[in-house]
């Protein structure tokens, strides 16, 4: 049941108080003015009649007099309080990082935040219901003025005691803060006006907005890093002037309330009061500001209170005024003293106002629903919104730019697209959907929008989606704001307004308990997994058609190529018989809502397809459909921007009503263009980001449910033909045919039975077709060349696109779980060779495979480096020795190409002369030293189609037998957009997983984390095999972000073996500095994780590292090999492989270190 509202009052209610004008709707919010029986039934027993009557009259005088100046500033004076309310709010969000780096007895920081919402209830359940007894303006000058007083204070306490003390002081500032402002602003305007309360929420976000830039200015200046923690108050000063600012502001603020721009009390509590002589003396007195007559006198009042006692029988018994006349006089004719008001008005008090609110079933319902909306959004809204500063300090996607300046700037950013939402709302509770309608929908989107920003692996996208959640979310709460004060009658206004406040921080105060519960909760653990939320995310992500779209649309696909045609081509049609009938009839056939949504999604799947020809090497329907999307999409533009000039009446008068102006259309466009993105960009967030197919066939859908269904009821009349039915009806079927989604025949469409007919021949021919286009055998005809491959029981893709799967690639000969290491430092600083050696002869290691880091083509092609020196050269000579002695072991040795140098990759994507040019010597280094494999470090751009060249020539030059492996970051195979390659893994994999042996995913360095199995589960989640992943790590914090420690990292490693047989093991970012002994023993490293992974499969039996005497060179695989050294031996030679071992050369051991020790 909708709550009655002041603009429900007609517009000639009263002349004395005693003239009744039954309202004409009673959707928008609050009417204790008015005499309509439905707002009398809805407000049965919270107010009276007396009361309702002279309600109305005050509304009608204050009406006559107009929103002059003193409402306009109001407006600003009152936007003080809204700016102030969300200093405290976001100021205590953005100060706890650095008291937590300073303050050494701290138990939890969250106490911070429950401090301030212990305030925060006490100051709401205070003030708004002193606001309803003592007065409005006694909250409305002292709210702000303390509070700032007291954050000033906050700056100089030296302990988090202290600090949590002053800030629930300012708790119960804030509290009453906006409850109470936006009640005195509703009392003081005209109803004409009081969609002006909704845009009072502009001056909350701007209040944000201050608190960014300031935050942004001192705390990314003078804060200590975490690094430093607990640092000196000295070097962590910047919270302190931040505090000091926002006091110093907020204290003038309240200043200008006292001394520049001083209020009288609201009339409306006066008469609540019966003190009738001071109500006429406020409306006068804002007559005599604005330069109008006065108006009201109070011979008009007191025919009220004759009026009312003549007709006592209507009385309902409820006492919402206080004996009227001359109550606010004394026997001596002078007005009460403060003191007397002070006594008189609580002497009554005994609860009545929280039992008014809810008097009678309906204001029950009401004020139950309002309550429970403020309880919940005021723990949804602090949970999201608090941690904003430090998620965007953390979160992984911003690991290219983690400092202080870029998180403030983002918050800034984030904060300045938030003063949209107010502003808009203001624009629409004025359409004929209301307060109600606009709140709700606002609510839906923003928790469709928050629950699809987990999703997101940009920074763009991450930035996008905090804009839309600001603008929807801040949307929400100025409509909120607005229609709880609204709903309410004014007797009981500032009570309910200050319990449902209350609510809202009692939300917020569970919300604070939660995120307490939730740290101490979610931490990585033995048995953690994925929620169903996760999984069910990336499953519904997971599927992307573009490399299907780019296998199946050949040139040759004949059966393919004439249903896409025909798509095309009746796409055009459509739009031509559009224009045509728009430019001959004055009014195009579509919907308003249809050319808004029709112009998002044409522009957002142009740039999405655009984007795509370009990864996938300016495949021809990719871009052709890219071009064909922008076309359509220009036509919207020029079919909206005629709706707005040509046509506003026939495209607006629905909702608008008649004759809407220029401005109020355009805001409403603006604001329905923001949906249909909004739905869009929600859509393929959930859906997938390649689900182009199934959005035509469900925008087409729309346009078999809209236009048609109207064109077919028109007939002919006004330009709406039968034929723009059948190019709708064909062009639906046809978009549905080439892919083989249903066709939808909807009977309110064919409504006749040769309608069904065309309908059934198309339906028929559609599953003819899709089984002939997507048969999996080898079509006879040579129309379609697919060819018969085994599905795998997981791939990178769902199971309705296995047609187009490559089979994974035989199980390596290796058992898994494999232990891989790379080998990049070769030498310590003095030259010594770094022996991986150990590796072999250290008992309790099985390590599988030894990467050797890292190859360069440069740009002389024959200068092909290993790290920086040609391979050739003498000092690798020991290396490629020991590499030998590896191989002859089992272990497989691999060459890696590229890595964080730039170059290798750039040379080889270029044309076939270029490419043969620098691959040469590349395959001829790898045959020479006999490595059974290449892993291909791709960080830096390169072409889908390059990448797949260079592993079709390797397979080519090398064999079956050869390993080829990648190494993503770990991101890159959740999403294409968050990988250094340029290329997307899961295309690769489709095309050539079959020669892929497995994907080394870098877990570290801002791309992965391995400090729980999440995000291995989220990639195999989305369809990846766990056979063909495997967790890379950093050995060793010297080497990148993201090293865990051994008992974390241990958990995660048991939990992923213990649940996948075929978990792909673990590869360490590298060997020479590996812990937990780093140089002095590196292959300890491999031990550990050979007791996790591999307790079978070690070449001696696993047990404690205990000191050994010095390596053994003379075991029966190096007696084969050794020999003395002699410098004219050319290991690039016909004997390379004799090469010998230096004999002089002490490998490290544990004998070795502790002699040196000694």
């Amino acid at each position: 049941m909708a709550a009655p509202s002041e603009k429900s009052v007609g517009k000639g209610a009263m002349e004395t108080g005693l003239k009744r004008t039954p309202s004409d709707s009673v959707q928008h919010g609050e009417a204790d003015s008015d005499a309509d029986p439905a707002v009398r039934d809805f407000y049965t027993g919270a107010v009276n009649e007396n009361y309702r009557m002279k309600s109305a009259l005050i509304a009608k005088h204050l009406g006559e007099i107009g929103m002059g100046k003193f409402q306009w500033i109001l407006f600003v004076v009152n936007g003080f309080g809204w700016i102030v309310d969300n200093f405290w709010s976001q100021g205590i969000t953005a100060i706890r990082p650095p008291i937590g780096n300073e303050f050494a007895d701290i138990a939890r920081l969250s106490f911070s935040s429950v401090a301030y919402y212990v305030g925060l209830i006490v100051g709401a359940s205070f003030w708004g219901t002193t606001a309803d007894l003592v007065g409005r303006k006694p909250a409305f000058n002292a709210t702000i003025l303390y509070g700032g007083v007291f954050a000033c204070a906050v700056a100089g306490v030296r302990n988090f005691t202290g600090f949590c003390v002053l800030w629930a002081v300012i708790g119960t500032a804030a509290g009453g803060n906006v409850p109470v402002d936006s009640v005195v602003f509703l009392e003081f305007v005209p109803q004409t006006h009081q969609w002006l309360l909704v845009s009072l929420s502009a001056w909350w976000n701007l209040g944000q907005v201050i608190v960014s830039l300031l935050a942004w200015v001192f705390l990314a200046r003078f804060a200590c890093p975490s690094t430093d923690a607990p640092c000196r108050m000295q070097d962590n000063m910047g919270w302190r002037y931040l505090m000091i600012t926002l006091g110093v502001i907020a204290i003038a603020f309240g200043l200008i309330r006292i001394v520049a721009f001083k209020i009288p009390e609201s009339p409306k509590f006066l008469i609540s009061k019966g003190r009738d002589a001071e109500a006429v003396e406020a409306v006068n007195y804002i007559a005599r500001y604005n330069g109008r007559p006065e108006t009201l006198t109070l011979d008009m009042l007191r025919a009220v209170d004759r009026h009312c006692n003549a007709g006592s029988s209507e009385d309902d018994g409820v006492s919402s005024v206080a004996a009227p006349v001359e109550a606010d006089v004394t026997p001596g004719g002078s007005k009460l003293s403060h003191v007397e008001i002070l006594r008189e008005s609580f002497r009554d008090y005994n609860a009545d106002n929280y039992k008014k609110l809810f008097a009678g079933r309906k204001m029950a319902q009401h004020t139950s629903v309002t309550f429970l909306i403020w309880l919940t959004v005021g723990m949804a809204y602090p949970l999201y919104f608090a941690f904003i500063p430090s998620y965007l300090a953390t979160k992984e996607t911003y690991s290219a730019n983690t400092s202080l300046d870029h998180t403030y700037m983002v918050y800034c950013i984030v904060s300045s697209a938030g003063v949209i939402g107010p502003i808009a709302a203001g624009f629409c509770v004025e359409t004929r959907f209301g307060r109600r309608w606009m709140m709700a929908a606002s609510a839906v989107m923003t928790g469709a929008f928050l629950f699809a920003y987990t999703a997101v692996g940009t920074e763009a996208a991450d930035i996008g989606f905090q804009c839309a959640t600001a603008i929807l979310g801040n949307f929400e709460y100025a409509v909120m704001y607005a229609f709880t004060p609204e709903s309410f009658p004014g007797p009981v206004r500032g009570t309910g307004t200050g319990v449902a406040a209350t609510l809202l921080r009692v939300g917020g105060l569970v919300a604070s308990f939660v995120s307490t519960l939730i740290s101490n909760i979610i931490k990585p653990s033995k048995t953690q997994q994925p929620s169903s939320i996760t999984i069910i995310s990336a499953k519904m992500t997971g599927i992307d058609y573009y490399e299907r779209l780019t296998t199946v649309c050949t040139l040759d696909n004949t059966r393919l190529l004439i249903p896409l045609a025909v798509s095309y081509i009746v796409g055009y049609l459509q739009y031509t018989y559009v224009i045509r009938l728009t430019l001959r009839e004055g009014k195009g056939p579509m919907p308003f809502w249809m050319h808004s949504f029709y112009l998002a999604h044409d522009s957002t799947w142009s740039y999405l397809l655009g984007k795509a020809a370009t990864q996938y090497g300016e495949h021809w329907f990719l871009r052709g459909t890219s071009t064909a999307l922008f076309v359509w999409t220009m036509l919207e533009i020029w079919s909206i921007h005629r709706a707005l000039t040509k046509e506003r009446e026939a495209s607006f008068a629905s909702v608008l009503g008649k004759q809407p102006s220029f401005s109020s259309a355009l805001t409403y466009a603006v604001a329905l263009q923001l949906a249909m993105y909004s739905v869009v960009v929600l859509g393929i967030e959930l859906m997938g980001r390649g689900c182009l197919i199934q959005w035509f066939c469900l925008t087409n859908v729309l346009i078999v449910l809209g236009p048609t269904h109207h064109y077919l009821r028109a007939g002919s009349r006004q330009g709406l033909s039968l034929g723009m039915c059948i190019v709708n009806i064909i062009g639906t079927i046809w978009t549905f045919t080439p892919f083989g989604f249903p066709v939808l025949i909807i009977p309110e469409i064919f409504d006749t039975p040769a309608y069904y007919a065309v309908g059934g021949v198309l339906t028929m021919y559609s599953v003819w077709d899709n089984d002939a286009t997507f048969d999996r055998s080898t079509c006879a005809s040579g129309w379609l060349t697919v060819r018969d491959i085994a599905i795998p029981q997981k791939s990178p893709i769902s199971q309705s696109s296995a047609a187009y799967l490559a089979p994974m690639p035989p199980v390596p000969s290796q058992p898994l779980p494999r232990v891989i290491t790379y080998y990049q430092t070769h030498h310590t600083p003095d030259g010594k060779p770094i022996s991986i050696l150990p590796l072999l002869t250290q008992p309790g290691i099985s390590v599988t495979h030894v990467i050797l880091a890292a190859i360069h083509i440069n740009d002389d092609c024959d200068g092909l480096t290993l790290n920086d020196h040609a391979p050739d050269d003498p000092r690798f000579l020991t290396l490629w020795a020991e590499l030998r002695v590896l191989q002859a072991s089992g272990i497989k040795v691999l060459g890696m190409l590229g890595g964080a140098a730039q170059g290798s990759y750039g040379r080889l994507d270029g044309d076939e002369a270029r490419f043969e040019e620098y691959y040469v010597p590349l395959r001829d280094m790898l045959r020479s030293r006999g490595l059974d494999g290449i892993d291909l470090d791709v960080e830096e751009a390169m072409s889908l189609g390059g990448v797949i060249r260079l592993i079709d020539r390797i397979r080519q030059d090398f064999g079956k037998d050869f390993i080829i492996t990648l190494a993503p970051v770990a991101a890159a195979l959740l999403n294409p957009d968050s990988n250094l390659s340029g290329f997307d893994y899961e295309a690769l994999e489709v095309m050539r997983g079959r020669e892929v042996a497995w994907y080394n995913a870098q877990f570290y360095c801002g791309w992965g984390d391995c400090s729980s199995p999440v995000m291995y589960e989220m990639i195999l989640a989305k369809g990846w095999s766990p056979e063909k992943v495997v967790m890379g790590l950093v050995t060793n914090p010297e080497n990148g972000g993201g090293w865990v420690p051994w008992e974390m990292l241990g958990a995660v490693l048991l939990t992923l073996r213990g649940r996948y047989a075929r978990f792909g093991g673990v590869m360490g970012w590298e060997y020479f500095n590996s812990l937990p002994c780093g140089r002095e023993k590196p292959w300890e490293w491999a031990m550990w994780m050979t007791k996790m992974l591999r307790a079978d499969h070690t070449h001696h039996s696993p047990g404690p590292v205990q000191g050994t005497a010095p390596v053994d060179t003379s075991n029966p695989v190096a007696k084969e090999v050794k020999k003395h050294l002699v410098d004219e031996v050319d290991p690039d030679g016909p004997n390379s492989k004799d090469a010998p071992l230096p004999a002089s050369f002490d490998y490290y051991s544990d004998t070795n270190w502790d002699d040196d020790d000694a």
